[in-house]
């Protein structure tokens, strides 16, 4: 190597790491040294390993090179490194994929390197500035600032707005003290100096060659605010969206010649969570729990209409693990309608194990703050406003949709959310030997004053409340029983089979629900005279105690 590639080499090397450490230090909360994030992160470096992410393989269109790059670090563990999913065509049903497949990835709105809001919009992206009282190795006290409690947290503060690599994440703050994560640099953040607190979201200030102010999650300068300026970060690249009840175009980017007033302001988040790609609908938990299933966890969203309580949505939702569209079938979201309702009414509709039974009656409470609150979002479903807030006409509490009692228990009708009170077996259908199920051969079989045989003998496994649509028909272990089989359906009210193997027939096989009202019926356990064997038809006669 002669002198002058020597030289030219050196000049290299030296600008390199010039520019590494320029750019180390530039780099912006929270991709910085103090979460053990630097260049190398994510970038080769000369001599070390390649990235894991420049060798993936894409399985999608949204897994590409460089959304694994960040899905690298962000898994959600810990849960302070959020895991999201990227805006594209997979987050969308078939029929709102009306514009082919698109992807958009991490990249396309969010700086990896700097909080370019700040660094582009400069004062007017400012939540609070302020010149400092004073400052200590991480902390920043404003006196007087008049601040709640946690209001700054997990936004970034820059200590002083002359110097803007010098930013921090705010970990927490009190009335007048802001406190940071990592080191302040004293010689600058001091008393006197200029600080400001921004949103800090490392969302880039041009997005699809359009001016991008994202300053607050609601209220100007947010996703979306509908002034005249089409700069909100959810503006800039919509073209073709638009109000699904009427058409109007919706926050495009071309302007508006008609406006179309849906949650002007509003954080877009709370309907289209962003671990969800933003996809419509996604957070039914904006309003209440999902489920609701504390006095914490009811209805909060100010117009929505709220009930008195929470109810059992325990019971139903979380121990037996029916889905929410079980009694509020086709309830889509009221945030997505325009212009929103004054109230939003809870809409119930009845749609049990996947449409067997569709429809019944809710009778709704009337005492503030619901008072005609209530709406059936499926054309089987009655609503009623007396009061009693009662279930009627389900399947699940012993009824069928025309009003049948198919199984006469003792509380058909329960009262939703009444303290203190469980459903007990009986309460759907009879359920003792002095009051046996009446369907099928139940009461000649578990009756009393019949066989008296015990529920456990043919239903052996079933779980308490076990409302699933199924008979549960399990032969237990009693010798007059073990081994035995049924051939029929065990799916409530299908057409009824034949058991065999059973003690109690002999060798026939007689049909579930049947009666024994002449000799061919007699005959299929026996024959019908004291020649009768197997080989002629039956047994012979039988001295069994019950016959008929």
């Amino acid at each position: 190597m002669n002198r002058k590639n020597s030289i030219l080499m050196v000049f290299i090397l030296t600008l390199a790491i010039t520019l590494i450490a320029i750019f180390a230090y530039s780099l912006d909360n929270p991709h910085v040294d103090v979460n053990s994030i630097g260049c190398q992160s994510c970038h080769y470096v000369v001599s070390g390993p390649m990235p894991s992410w420049m060798s993936h393989v894409p399985q999608d269109i949204d897994d590409t090179q460089y959304n694994n790059l960040c899905w690298g670090c962000h898994t959600g563990s810990p849960p302070n490194i959020l895991y999201e999913k990227t805006h594209s065509s997979l987050r969308w049903t078939t029929i709102e994929r009306n514009y082919g497949d698109w992807t958009t990835e991490c990249r396309t709105c969010h700086s990896p390197h700097q909080q370019m809001q700040f660094r582009k919009w400069s004062t007017i992206s400012y939540l609070y500035r302020g010149a400092a009282s004073s400052a200590t190795s991480n902390t920043i006290t404003k006196t007087g600032a008049g601040w709640a409690d946690n209001q700054w947290a997990s936004h970034v503060v820059v200590g002083n707005t002359s110097y803007l690599n010098l930013n921090y994440k705010i970990l927490s703050n009190t009335s007048d003290t802001l406190t940071v994560q990592g080191t302040l640099n004293n010689n600058y953040v001091k008393p006197g100096a200029t600080f400001g607190i921004a949103y800090g979201k490392l969302v880039k200030e041009i997005i699809n060659a359009k001016n991008v102010k994202f300053f607050r999650p609601v209220g100007a300068n947010n996703f979306a605010d509908y002034d005249s300026t089409y700069d909100g970060v959810c503006e800039v690249c919509h073209t073709q969206t638009q109000n699904p009840s009427n058409n109007l175009p919706r926050y495009r980017n071309t302007g508006y010649t008609t406006i179309d007033n849906h949650n002007v302001g509003a954080n877009c988040t709370d309907c289209h969570f962003h671990v969800n790609g933003f996809s419509a609908g996604s957070n039914c938990g904006s309003c209440h729990g999902i489920p609701p299933v504390s006095d914490a966890s009811k209805v909060t969203t100010p117009n929505a209409t709220g009930s008195d309580t929470y109810g059992k949505h325990e019971l139903h939702n979380v121990t037996k693990g029916y889905q929410c569209t079980t009694c509020h079938y086709a309830a889509v979201c009221y945030g997505q309608q325009d212009p929103a309702p004054a109230t939003i009414p809870i809409r119930i509709g009845f749609n049990l194990f996947s449409g067997a039974y569709i429809g019944g009656i809710y009778d709704a409470q009337t005492t503030p703050p619901v008072t005609d609150g209530y709406v059936a979002s499926d054309p089987n479903t009655t609503i009623t406003n007396t009061g009693t807030k009662t279930c009627d006409n389900l399947y699940c509490h012993g009824k069928l949709t025309n009003g049948t009692s198919w199984g006469s228990g003792a509380n058909t009708t329960p009262a939703w959310g009444t303290v203190g009170v469980t459903v007990a077996c009986g309460d759907c259908h009879k359920a003792t030997n002095a009051n046996p199920p009446t369907l099928g051969n139940h009461t000649k079989h578990a009756g009393s004053t019949e066989l008296n045989l015990a529920c456990t003998l043919c239903h052996s496994t079933y779980p308490t409340g076990h409302v699933n649509n199924q008979a549960n028909v399990a032969f237990s272990t009693d010798p007059r029983v073990s081994g035995a089989s049924y051939s029929g359906s065990t799916t409530m009210f299908d057409s009824y089979g034949q058991c065999s193997n059973i003690y109690c027939h002999g060798a026939g096989e007689p049909q579930w629900g049947g009666t024994l009202a002449d000799a061919a019926q007699c005959d299929s356990c026996h024959g019908g005279n004291a020649a009768a064997t197997t080989a002629t038809g039956g047994l012979g006669p039988m001295t069994l105690p019950k016959h008929t």
